[in-house]
């Protein structure tokens, strides 16, 4: 029998590893891609984000229920790699009424990269509304019996009109299993702007199309996993069905994806509880 330090050693070597160091901002209102507004895609031109660039775009009259996102990037030196981040989202409500879905995007640490945003607006299964929020509280709920090895999640969120300026909802959210076996779905709502409100979280559920195995980590570690865009898919939505394990309940939360010229997505898994344990990496493609 090998020494279990051993094993664990060679199950984090063969695991999808890698490691990515990746401010003013500039708002662009943007309109339909006609061509594929029919199938609830959206897309416009971002330009060009600079190294280390952290860019604030935004899609206007956001009436889906929420949005998933995916980024075509290229390159603009030859030769050289490019990524960019989708480092926030977030929703507004502005005092006309107004919905925009905010995307808060970080450059490639070395090359300028030229972008494509790409939405996809999805529709609810299920709502609940929050309390009005003050500037920067938070408020947090999870659905039991998730099922997360089958369903990925999306939580949206539209604000109340606010009597000036705007409503801004950040949701974040993370997935655990309990002891037990039960998966649950967490999510913490935050008004991230300058006036209180509340709102309306609209849940989307995904049918799951990938589930790899990430082998087991220590409380406070993250790896990366990097999966190619089959041709037709814009966009993955990241889930993840944390192992049972008897310590308490495993954790593990998805950090901002990063896409690369050429089609490939990296994704960040954390995990963020308070014991070691492995999690199924899930995805559905869009």
């Amino acid at each position: 029998m090998f020494p279990t330090n051993l094993v664990r050693a060679v199950r984090r070597a063969l695991s999808v590893l890698l490691t990515t160091s990746l401010v003013a901002a500039v708002g662009i209102a943007a309109t339909a891609d006609p061509a594929a507004a029919a199938a609830d895609y959206f897309s416009f031109d971002a330009g060009i984000v600079q190294p280390g660039a952290v860019r604030h775009v935004y899609w206007n009259n956001a009436t889906s229920d929420a949005y998933a996102v995916g980024l075509e990037v290229a390159t603009t030196r030859s030769g050289r790699a490019c990524a960019v981040e989708v480092t926030r989202t977030w929703y507004e409500r502005e005092a006309t009424g107004e919905r925009e879905f905010h995307l808060q995007l970080t450059g490639d640490s070395s090359t300028a990269c030229q972008v494509r945003v790409w939405l996809a607006g999805l529709t609810m299964y299920r709502r609940n509304v929050l309390p009005a929020l003050a500037p920067g509280a938070s408020w947090s709920g999870h659905w039991n019996n998730a099922h997360s090895e089958d369903w990925a999640y999306l939580v949206g969120a539209v604000g109340s009109v606010p009597g000036s300026g705007s409503c801004r909802i950040e949701v974040k959210t993370h997935y655990r299993t309990q002891p037990d076996g039960e998966s649950e779905f967490y999510y913490t709502a935050t008004n991230v702007g300058v006036q209180t409100c509340s709102a309306e979280l609209r849940h989307v559920e995904l049918p799951v199309d990938h589930r790899p195995v990430l082998w087991e980590r220590d409380p406070g570690e993250t790896a990366s996993i990097s999966t190619g865009l089959p041709d037709g898919v814009r966009m993955f939505v990241h889930g993840a069905r944390p192992n049972a394990v008897p310590g308490g309940p495993c954790r593990y939360s998805i950090g901002p994806p990063r896409y690369m010229d050429g089609g490939g997505v990296f994704v960040d898994y954390s995990n963020d509880g308070a014991v070691t344990c492995a999690t199924m990496t899930t995805w559905t493609e869009l």
